[in-house]
């Protein structure tokens, strides 16, 4: 495995004036994981730390691995398990290959298919699912609970149609929909289902920087907020959000981004799996000007992700409350 990424020579710098261009290259891969125990202590560093504090006995010192296992061990016999609750946790393929995999999504702006990922690891198509699958939730942990804006910057708020995402498994008739919160340079989506005051009430609270200024550019987004004009929004409505420097819209920018994987690639998605597809595109799109840092942030930390959190994190970025065979 360690020879796998060997290429014998050393990386070409792509040279551009912008960085979006860049990437991680795969000699800058093997380099920093040249194989599995370079994964798990890496794993372990990043977690615990280089020499974390002893429960039991609650001294500092240097902790071993035990040979064959993925444990590491305290001089005292207490016990620390890296890979408890994270997306390796009961997996049997190596952790060099798991990385690796999430060099590809770092990597690509359009999306890994399931078979492509299933053929280039050397695994069946159903671990292939299943890592891909876990590299979106560790994706989505990642940019959890963060806030778009500024303390007195406009932010835009948007309801959109996911048009040209087709989904399978949605329970009423027509296209997803998404509230759509975005900055100049950063948008963060959330699934519903019927548009409320309530629920787009929520969702600013909850997405929106302390102090920022909602807008939007969206009169039915409008309407919502104002119940039909028979409330106060909230939220201020403007002809236009552009960002100043490049003239562009972030949040119609991903939705621009964001279609061209989800119709050719991912193609039909499982409605209750789409807010994964969404913040894996997120984590890209929010990192597109600095893209040679993506894979660098997928590895600087791995959540916890027991059942309850993971739960959290689906209410965090799903908010649809559609019952099968009711009107949208």
């Amino acid at each position: 495995m360690a020879a796998l990424f060997d290429l014998g020579y050393e990386p070409s710098e792509y040279r551009c004036e912008r960085s979006s261009y860049r990437g991680t290259s795969i000699q800058t891969f093997h380099a920093a994981f040249p194989d599995n125990e370079a994964c798990l202590a890496h794993i372990f560093r990043t977690r615990f730390g280089d020499n974390p504090i002893c429960k039991r006995c609650l001294k500092p010192s240097l902790w071993y691995r035990i040979a064959g296992t993925k444990r590491f061990q305290h001089p005292c016999g207490q016990g620390i398990w890296p890979l408890s609750g994270t997306i390796f946790e009961r997996s049997n393929i190596p952790l060099q290959l798991w990385f690796y995999a999430m060099l590809h999504y770092a990597n690509s702006a359009s999306g890994i298919p399931t078979n492509f990922l299933g053929r280039h690891l050397g695994v069946s198509h159903k671990a292939a699912y299943r890592m891909a699958d876990r590299i979106r939730l560790h994706m989505a942990a990642l940019d959890y609970k963060e806030r778009v804006g500024e303390q007195g910057k406009p932010v835009e708020i948007r309801i959109e149609y996911l048009a040209g995402m087709r989904t399978t498994g949605y329970p009423v008739r027509g296209s997803a929909k998404a509230v759509l919160v975005g900055d100049r340079h950063t948008v963060q989506s959330t699934l519903i289902g019927r548009a409320r005051r309530h629920v787009l009430k929520k969702i600013i609270a909850d997405k929106l920087a302390h102090g920022a200024i909602p807008v939007t550019t969206c009169s039915y987004t409008h309407a919502v907020l104002t119940e039909f004009g028979t409330r106060r929004s909230g939220a201020e409505l403007v002809d236009e959000f552009l960002d100043p420097s490049t003239k562009t819209n972030s949040i119609r920018g991903f939705l621009n981004y964001a279609k061209r994987p989800m119709h050719d690639v991912y193609r039909r998605v499982d409605y209750t799996n789409l807010w994964k597809y969404l913040k894996e595109l997120e984590f890209s799109f929010n990192r597109r000007w600095r893209s040679q840092e993506i894979f660098i942030d997928i590895v600087s930390a791995f959540p916890h992700l027991t059942p309850d959190h993971c739960r959290e994190l689906e209410v965090w970025s799903s908010r649809s409350d559609v019952a099968a065979g009711s009107p949208a």
